[in-house]
């Protein structure tokens, strides 16, 4: 019901009856509309011809700078079916309606509901509410007078002067904006502070800004716009309840304290305010000042995420996509990522152009990959450019275009992408997409891209300054390179410094250090690293139990087939050489392993001479031998031709 009583109804001199202010402020957003709806009902049936109404949360912003939940309704309550027929005109102006009711000669028979005579007679009879009209009609031009925003102050300020918060409030708006009077925030801010202290939970949060921004206060003062936002939030303002969790988050004004804070956005959350929500759903996430709480999360992020705010909407598709700590469900994340696509968010955009290529959570459909990514990209997201260059490059999902590729490459590039800035580099190296080939713009992207840490990018740079290719040869600037490919544990790199050390080439010369690379290269299976660090520690006197190590890198290559490894392998073995025993058997089986593979003329050679000297096998077999010797021969081995022309 309304919250009519009979004491309220007022009556003036010419006998029209009308109400004053019905209060709204903070009022359920069902409840206030009922209310509205009852009291025009109710107050037509009587025979009241006007009615004010503070809606409240109506001159102050919240952060997405829309106005007050109940100030941007109101009107479309007066439309309602039950009332709208009742209604003949409305007034409105910072927070408050003034609605007039059309009326009957049986319960009117003056019919002066609007008569501006009549409300200036019972202005100047020191009636509030008429003085409060007054002064909205002066100030709008509107109900039979002109527009004098003087005189419309005159009757708010008398209004005012009577402890009406709507006139309080709409003064001091006046006098702070200085639009259509002459600004005044000294008087602006006696008239907030007066609302303020008749409880206005509007002018509660406007005097809490107005400390915390230093503005018409003679300096900031967080502790007083604390106490001003704390009074508003007690009396249920969304808006105030939010700037009190921030003060108390970060500890402005009063001593940190999260869970206290975290007390205040839930509030504003329950409230229905969807920046509080999203931020009661990080914290639930990140377990910050309440238990963390994952599925909890999720809720207060839809919550959000259902009033259209983005963040709260790539949320909920990041959580639904990963399947982290909720139930994983990839169709509905996409649901979520395409409406934060669709209201312009760059990441959702490249979210679900990615989904479109790879057919995950949504049927596989290039060309609208394509389409997001594109947007995406015109955004300035440079991982969005590079696909859209990839996608323009292989005629995926759209016309095949390279020279379009290539812009979109040099964007990406541009803005800091790696893939970008080395496919750039391979495009000026090859010479494709562009006029001609160009190595100083491939070594200034490859560069750019090593910079980055790409090690194939490392890798070309040390190579082309190791070569003057592009740029004057520098080979301690190349080694430098190779180093960074190395320490990211590549293992052509680490061959590479490994033999430079070793060489002395770009650096001072270090056995060491040499064989410390080379062996990490080995450790990645290379099989000349193995085969290098072997020689390498065979050859050593200085390094203890060489040989042992030297025969297990030779093995490990020689079990990859390389050659070389395998003659050593079986050299060390026949002479029982960093093996545990001696083994003919064994000595035999690598050799002829060697000398059958890619018909290896020394593997070949050196099998003649063990079955001629009988070394490896039971016994001497020239037989055996001549026909090795002969095929290493064939293959213009020398001294096997020597023997067999001996021979033969």
């Amino acid at each position: 019901m309304s919250p009519i009583l009979p004491e309220k109804v007022k009556r003036s001199k010419s006998g029209t009856k009308y109400l004053p202010a019905v209060d709204l402020h903070e009022r359920r957003f069902k409840e206030a509309k009922n209310i509205v709806i009852n009291t025009i009902q109710e107050s037509h049936t009587t025979g009241i011809s006007r009615i004010r109404f503070i809606t409240g949360r109506g001159n102050h912003v919240n952060p997405n700078g829309d106005q007050g939940v109940l100030y941007k309704a109101f009107r479309s309550w007066l439309s309602d079916a039950a009332i709208k027929h009742l209604v003949q005109n409305y007034h409105k102006h910072d927070g408050s309606y003034v609605v007039f009711l059309k009326t009957s000669k049986e319960t009117n028979p003056t019919n002066t509901y609007f008569d501006i005579n009549i409300i200036k007679q019972e202005a100047l009879n020191g009636d509030i509410d008429a003085q409060f009209i007054l002064g909205l009609m002066y100030l709008d031009g509107s109900g039979g007078v002109k527009q004098d925003v003087g005189e419309a102050l005159k009757w708010l300020r008398k209004c005012a002067d009577e402890d009406d918060v709507s006139a309080q409030l709409i003064v001091g708006n006046l006098l702070q904006e200085g639009k259509l009077i002459d600004k005044n925030v000294k008087e602006a801010f006696k008239w907030f502070k007066k609302a303020a202290e008749n409880n206005n939970s509007d002018a509660q949060f406007i005097l809490g800004r107005i400390y915390l921004d230093g503005n018409e206060a003679k300096q900031q003062d967080i502790g007083q716009a604390l106490k001003w936002f704390k009074k508003s939030a007690e009396q249920g303002d969304d808006n105030a309840q939010i700037i009190v969790g921030e003060l108390l988050y970060k500890g402005k004004g009063t001593k940190k304290d999260i869970k206290e804070a975290f007390k205040w956005f839930k509030q504003a959350a329950e409230n229905d305010n969807s920046d509080a929500q999203f931020t009661v759903g990080k914290m639930y996430f990140d377990g910050d000042g309440v238990k963390r709480d994952v599925e909890e999360a999720l809720v207060w992020f839809k919550k959000s995420a259902e009033q259209g705010v983005v963040g709260a909407q790539l949320f909920v598709g990041n959580l639904l996509y990963e399947g982290n700590g909720v139930k994983k469900d990839v169709k509905e994340a996409f649901k979520w990522f395409e409406q934060a696509a669709e209201k312009g968010n760059m990441d959702a955009q490249f979210t679900i152009g990615r989904m479109y290529l790879d057919g995950n959570g949504v049927k596989k459909d290039n060309e609208k990959a394509f389409k997001w990514f594109k947007q995406s990209a015109e955004q300035g997201v440079a991982n969005a450019q590079f696909i859209v260059g990839n996608l323009l490059q292989e005629g995926k999902g759209v016309m095949k275009d390279t020279k379009e590729a290539f812009k979109w490459f040099k964007k990406a590039a541009e803005n800091g992408n790696l893939s970008a800035q080395f496919t750039l580099g391979r495009i000026y190296f090859a010479g494709n997409e562009v006029k001609q080939q160009d190595i100083g713009q491939a070594l200034k992207w490859f560069k750019k891209s090593a910079e980055q840490g790409d090690v194939s990018s490392q890798l070309i740079v040390g190579n082309l300054l190791y070569e003057g290719k592009g740029a004057k040869k520098d080979t301690k600037e190349a080694f430098k390179c190779f180093k960074q490919a190395a320490e990211n544990e590549n293992t052509d790199a680490q061959f590479t410094i490994g033999r430079m050390y070793l060489d002395g080439d770009g650096v001072d010369k270090d056995l060491e250090a040499a064989l410390k690379w080379i062996k990490l290269s080995a450790k990645q299976d290379d099989t000349n690293a193995q085969l290098r660090a072997g020689k390498l520690l065979y050859e050593s006197k200085d390094v203890s139990n060489s040989n042992k190590e030297a025969f297990k890198l030779f093995k490990q290559a020689a079990k990859q087939n390389n050659v070389e490894a395998q003659i050593m392998v079986s050299k060390m073995y026949l002479n029982g050489d960093g093996v545990w025993r001696k083994s003919n058997k064994k000595a035999l089986k690598w050799m002829i392993r060697a000398a059958q593979q890619n018909n290896n003329s020394e593997a070949q050679f050196l099998l003649g001479k063990m079955y001629a000297k009988g070394n490896g096998v039971k016994q001497k077999n020239i037989e055996e031998a001549l026909t090795w010797f002969k095929k290493a021969a064939e293959q213009g081995h020398f001294e096997a031709g020597i023997i067999v022309d001996a021979f033969i």
